[in-house]
């Protein structure tokens, strides 16, 4: 008859065996990525009742890799300066679906045609990533992403330069329409986005625009990244228009809005 102790020994004995299985490759991806997240779960309990919090120092780490150009203090007074360039003061249309009057049009797109400025601009918005991911109070819920993407009618090259800046892959999304069908739906990410590198799926994506005026061009991308099995939690953007509310219709979609400035 098996005492308790003998019980326990074949336990350990199994979840050994399942770790090296899992650590070696012989599992299959699926039944690994269960268990590797089953018992990284585990540790951040453990770790939780020690009264320590992981995600605090993973942010602190890895705002150290991040480079900084503009004093966190002047991020948003220098940033403004910038964006005063591009600004068209008079009344025009903004917003595709549902357009609102605005006396103050910012022109970010044309401004970023500019090598200088679009460089300029990537350096404002990769200096405030830095700043979120050394704040406490603020919530990134991914602070670690394998792509920067970009929808093609956003601000494109702005997206480009800040990925750079971060040696990240990058991909354009296109929101209109597909470049090619197929019944092959591994294509499917190949079909609506532009990117040399294809994420495998769990890959964690950042979305990167101009702004989120109306929410829809973003929820787009981030629609068509979860269809793909990419994971997105986070937006950043460089202002966020008031006279929408887009954070509502983000958080309502698991997204975080991060704007340097509101407009």
């Amino acid at each position: 008859m098996l005492t308790f102790d003998d019980i326990v020994l074949k336990i350990l004995a199994i979840s050994t065996i399942f770790s090296i299985a899992a650590w070696t490759g012989f599992l299959p991806r699926r039944i690994t990525r269960y268990f590797i997240r089953n018992r990284a779960e585990e540790t951040l309990q453990v770790l939780s009742s020690l009264g320590i919090t992981p995600d605090k120092y993973l942010k602190e780490n890895l705002a150290k890799s991040v480079p900084s150009f503009v004093d966190s203090k002047e991020i948003e007074n220098s940033l403004n300066k910038l964006l005063a360039k591009c600004s068209i003061k008079k009344e025009v249309g903004v917003g595709k679906i549902h357009q609102v009057k605005v006396k103050n049009y910012v022109d970010v797109m044309a401004m970023s045609t500019d090598a200088k400025n679009a460089e300029q601009l990537a350096r404002h918005l990769t200096s405030y990533w830095r700043k979120l991911l050394n704040d406490n109070n603020v919530t990134v819920q991914n602070p670690k992403f394998d792509l920067v993407v970009t929808p093609k009618s956003g601000a494109p090259i702005l997206g480009y330069e800040f990925a750079k800046i971060l040696n990240v892959p990058f991909a354009l999304h296109t929101s209109d329409h597909e470049k090619f069908t197929s019944q092959d739906p591994k294509l499917y990410f190949q079909s609506v986005f532009d990117s040399f590198s294809i994420p495998s799926e769990g890959s964690v994506a950042l979305v990167v625009d101009d702004s989120a005026t109306g929410g829809r061009k973003v929820l787009e991308a981030v629609s068509a990244l979860r269809k793909c099995g990419i994971i997105v939690t986070d937006c950043l953007v460089l202002f966020e228009p008031t006279i929408k509310e887009v954070r509502r219709k983000l958080i309502e979609q698991g997204v975080s809005l991060h704007s340097i400035v509101k407009r």
